[in-house]
């Protein structure tokens, strides 16, 4: 999605005419649909069933891991989109506003 020529393009437009604000509508980054993103290694240990078929509840340090371990693999989905050739010039060149959508993690 969006190959480097059409971020020059953009870049080439900001030479001769200076954008001051750019605001990025619609989705960033389907992070939700990258294989393994939440396959988290706590929740794969905690949350195996008992032999009686019941979940265990995770305490409060688990759930920390946990947040610690799924905001690591969300913060790679987009550290890599960001650094995208032509996406990380036009980000580093022109201020940006990115809205929410349905598929943001922030």
């Amino acid at each position: 999605i969006n190959p480097p020529s059409t971020w020059a393009s953009i870049m080439k437009q900001h030479a001769e005419y200076p954008y001051d604000l750019a605001i990025l509508g619609g989705d960033q980054i389907y992070v939700d649909c990258v294989p393994g993103v939440f396959e988290v290694e706590a929740i794969k240990k905690i949350m195996e069933p008992e032999s009686n078929g019941t979940m265990l509840c995770l305490t409060t340090e688990q759930e920390r891991i946990v947040d610690q371990q799924l905001a690591a693999n969300i913060l790679k989905q987009y550290t890599t989109h960001h650094s995208k050739p032509g996406f990380a010039e036009f980000l580093a060149a022109i201020r940006a506003k990115c809205l929410t959508d349905d598929h943001e993690y922030y």
